[in-house]
């Protein structure tokens, strides 16, 4: 696994796959070299910045879990784990478009971006070892479908 102190050599090399907008490709590098300046920015770890702004302030019972590589680094693009119920929080807070009761905690354009696809931009792309020249077959629905189904009035399966 690639831990949070690997990200910035594989982002040293890494390479577009195409034009902006042009083709969705999954990269963990991202959310992790957006976790690094959040990091950096507010001097929290990854876990300390989602319990300050949002896991305290949705009525979590429990504590959550992030994945960390040998270093003790958090992985931010993946390995959260949490109890059920508190999953279930973070859905119903996405459901109500950021909000818990009277308190908006998560900006409702941002909670909309959840489960859909941004205007302009394609909804299928390929794995990331995939051949370029090879087929697009997954789209976000394949990625989001289950959120979907319990989060999103009124869409998923």
């Amino acid at each position: 696994m690639l831990g949070a102190r690997d990200h910035p050599r594989h982002l040293a090399t890494a390479r577009a796959a195409g034009e902006p907008g042009t083709e969705f490709r999954y990269e963990n590098g991202n959310v992790e070299a957006l976790a690094e300046v959040l990091r950096r920015i507010t001097g929290l770890s990854t876990s300390a910045l989602m319990s300050e702004m949002i896991w305290s302030r949705i009525g979590a019972e429990e504590d959550a879990y992030y994945l960390v590589d040998t270093d003790g680094a958090e992985a931010a693009c993946g390995g959260f784990s949490a109890t059920a119920r508190d999953v279930a929080r973070l859905g119903e807070l996405v459901r109500c478009g950021g909000a818990v009761g009277d308190r908006q905690i998560v900006p409702e354009a941002v909670t909309a971006l959840v489960g859909g696809v941004p205007d302009g931009y394609p909804r299928r792309g390929r794995l990331p070892a995939a051949p370029p020249e090879s087929p697009t077959t997954l789209s976000y629905h394949d990625l989001r479908g289950i959120l979907n189904a319990f989060v999103r009035p009124g869409r998923g399966g």
